[in-house]
């Protein structure tokens, strides 16, 4: 399997290193409104630099619609071909930050000069739900951008089941607290839940290759530097990713059903007494 590197400042990696895959975070590029997929001289300097290894990475995405342009926090994989950088596929965060990347009802407070806290436009748009992502030489990946990861269900299931996860994050702003550390504790219980590896690159934050029980196989915690091994196996498909929230809808019913039939015997058992 794949050797990833998760790079939490775009940096490269040694030499030495083995990672065919290296995973920068969200925010990988900081500069305010650069779209680096529509840039030639950076993505001819990135293949230049990558070879034949594979590139997943935050980007800023935009798109021309009929009546507007619309902009994406994305993710892209670009695969290295002999020097030369190609995209391969772009996946959109589904779940944004509300006031954070828009603003709930928009069209009611735009007259008020409300911006989100990152300024693009009114803010970004939502894109389709995750779906398995082709990584060259390595299993599908399914690509969580920042909070997505403390979502449970977000990773396709069944047949579109992915062969491990991808987590880009930019931790920065939580700054020098707790923050980065909750966060990505609740990314960690994804692997859990799903029975799927993980590979986690945060700007700010800890990146990390955690397999497939949530376990750290290697990690920065934050004190720079990167995170570098291979792609822990997947396990078979838990009970919980087969069921879902069913199973816990039935168990939820299950024990209201029990509580309401011990309330009805111990009421049933003080009118006997009387």
């Amino acid at each position: 399997m794949a050797r990833p590197a998760a790079l939490p400042r775009g940096e490269r990696p040694p030499e030495d290193s083995r990672a065919s895959i290296i995973i920068w975070p969200e925010g990988a590029i900081p500069v305010l409104n650069f779209f680096m997929l529509e840039n030639p001289d950076f993505m001819d300097a990135i293949g230049r630099g990558m070879g034949d290894r594979v590139l997943i990475t935050g980007v800023t995405r935009r798109e021309a619609l009929v009546d507007r342009v619309a902009f994406y926090n994305s993710a892209a994989v670009i695969d290295g071909v002999s020097g030369v950088a190609r995209l391969s596929q772009t996946y959109d965060k589904n779940r944004l930050v509300p006031f954070g990347e828009f603003i709930p009802l928009w069209s009611v407070v735009s007259r008020l000069n409300i911006a989100p806290l990152q300024r693009i436009g009114a803010g970004f748009e939502p894109g389709a739900l995750p779906t398995r992502l082709v990584v060259p030489e390595a299993p599908p990946a399914v690509v969580l951008i920042c909070y997505e990861a403390i979502f449970p269900g977000m990773v396709p299931r069944g047949p579109d089941r992915p062969g491990w996860i991808v987590s880009v994050t930019n931790d920065a702003w939580f700054g020098g607290g707790s923050g980065p550390y909750q966060h990505y504790a609740m990314a960690r219980y994804r692997s859990i839940e799903e029975g799927l590896p993980m590979a986690r690159a945060a700007a700010g934050g800890v990146s990390a290759i955690i397999d497939s029980y949530g376990r750290e196989v290697s990690a920065t915690m934050r004190r720079g530097g990167f995170a570098e091994a291979q792609i822990p196996p997947a396990l078979v498909e838990t009970t919980l990713a087969r069921w879902g929230n069913t199973l816990l809808a039935i168990l939820l019913v299950f024990i209201a059903a029990l509580r309401f039939f011990l309330a009805a015997q111990k009421t049933k058992g003080s009118g006997h007494e009387r």
